[in-house]
């Protein structure tokens, strides 16, 4: 375990140590220009991992509601109109259906809301379908019903996607962070390998 860690602290030493050459060597500009092409392609990289997920998530048609979120009812909605996006939308990739529905109000008469994801499509046009509910601070979502393991698993799967995002967010800025301020992030990361991966080496020996 000693070994391990002594390894790994000295790698870190040697990466900082190599990156502040590098530096030297190239100029600050060039360094700078190189972080942010690699901070462009991690962002890149992480809308791209963003829409592959949102597609994924998209051919879900329930509400999304937990137990422990808003209570779904059951409404019957008039379509009204539909319009198609895509092929790159908040939906993901592909192309989806957006359409405009009238639901009934609280104090009497209809209300308009929007259905995502394809739940509707044209062809229901003019005709009332059955949908659910959930409202959560004057907000609606619509969707089918589904079984509650299904929306266990969109709710998994969104978990997932943020978690990701914020990922790919965090090692851009760490780039940017390298490239704006070397010498400081490097001493900065090379300060905490000391204290993660201390060297014990001779600890409890004899």
């Amino acid at each position: 375990m000693t070994d391990g860690r002594s390894s790994l602290a000295a790698a870190a030493q040697a990466t900082a140590a190599r990156e502040i050459g590098l530096l030297r060597r190239r100029g600050r500009l060039v360094y700078l220009l190189r972080a942010v092409a690699k901070a462009a392609l991690i962002v890149v990289g992480g809308v791209a991992t963003y829409l592959a997920f949102s597609t994924a998530l998209s051919w879900y048609p329930g509400t999304g509601a937990s137990t422990s979120g808003p209570t779904e009812t059951t409404v019957v909605a008039r379509v009204e109109s539909c319009t198609r996006v895509g092929p790159v939308s908040g939906q993901g990739f592909g192309y989806w259906w957006e359409c405009r529905i009238a639901v009934p109000a609280t104090g009497g008469g209809t209300r308009t809301e929007m259905v995502f994801r394809s739940i509707v499509s044209p062809s229901d046009v003019g005709r009332d379908v059955e949908l659910q509910q959930a409202c959560s601070g004057g907000n609606c979502v619509y969707g089918r019903r589904v079984p509650w393991l299904v929306t266990t698993a969109f709710l998994a799967g969104r978990i997932i996607d943020r978690l990701v995002s914020i990922l790919f967010a965090c090692l851009a800025l760490l780039w940017l962070a390298r490239g704006i301020a070397p010498e400081r992030y490097w001493a900065f990361m090379s300060k905490r390998a000391q204290k993660w991966w201390p060297d014990r080496g001779g600890a409890g020996a004899g």
